[in-house]
C-alpha cells in the first residue's frame, strides 16, 4: 500500500513538471532570459506616452491611441530589446487598436483600457515582485511545441486549496532564436483570447 501511495504522489507531481530538451529547454531559456532582463528593462516601456486625452488641455477621457509616440516605442523596442519578437510589436499594434476601440466605445472612463495595469506582465503589483514568481524555486516549468517556430512557456504553481495555477507566454522562433511574442499580460486577454496566436 505503501508503494502505491508513493508512486501517485510521484505521477501527482511530476505531471506539470517536464525534462525539458532540445527546442523546448531552449525556448524556456529564452523565456527566463527575457524575465532576468525585463526586470529592470520594463523601465523601457514607460518612455513613451502611447495615450492621449482626446481634447487639448485636458488630463482625462475621452482618450486615444498616440500613434507617433507608439511608432516611437516600437523603434525602442526594436533597438533596445532584442528578446522581443517582431511578433510581439504586431501584437502590441493589435493591443493599441483594441485600446482606442474601447475608449471610443467608453469614452467617460477614467481609467484607459488597456493601460490600468502593466501589460507585458500583467500585473497591478511591483514588475519585479510579479517576475520574481516565475522564477522562484520550486516552480514547475512546462513547455507545449505549437509547431516548430512557436512555444507556449508556461510556469504551474500549487495554490493555496492545493489545485495548480498557471502563467503562459508565447515564444516564436525569429531567426534561429527563441523570442516573445505574447507576455504573460497579453496571452488569453482581449484582443488574444484563443489559446495561442
Amino acid at each position: 500500500m505503501k508503494k502505491l501511495l508513493f508512486f501517485l504522489l510521484l505521477c501527482t507531481g511530476s505531471a506539470f513538471a517536464q525534462n525539458l530538451t532540445g527546442e523546448k529547454k531552449a525556448a524556456k531559456d529564452a523565456a527566463v532570459a527575457f524575465l532576468k532582463w525585463y526586470k529592470t528593462g520594463y523601465k523601457g516601456f514607460e518612455k513613451y506616452k502611447l495615450y492621449s486625452p482626446v481634447k487639448p488641455k485636458s488630463d482625462g477621457p475621452p482618450y486615444t491611441i498616440n500613434w507617433k509616440n507608439a511608432e516611437k516605442h516600437f523603434a525602442w523596442i526594436r533597438a533596445n530589446a532584442p528578446l522581443f519578437a517582431e511578433a510581439f510589436i504586431k501584437n502590441e499594434k493589435l493591443f493599441f487598436e483594441y485600446c482606442n476601440k474601447a475608449f471610443k466605445k467608453y469614452p467617460d472612463d477614467e481609467m484607459p483600457v488597456g493601460f490600468d495595469y502593466e501589460r507585458v506582465m500583467g500585473t497591478q503589483e511591483e514588475v519585479a515582485y510579479s517576475i520574481n514568481e516565475w522564477l522562484k524555486k520550486g516552480i514547475n516549468w512546462k513547455v507545449k511545441m505549437v509547431n516548430i517556430t512557436q512555444a507556449e512557456v508556461s510556469v504551474w504553481e500549487k495554490d493555496a486549496e492545493g489545485g495548480w495555477m498557471s502563467d503562459k507566454m508565447l515564444m516564436v522562433k525569429e531567426s534561429g532564436k527563441w523570442k516573445v511574442a505574447l507576455p504573460p499580460g497579453m496571452f488569453g486577454v482581449p484582443p488574444f483570447e484563443k489559446e495561442t496566436n
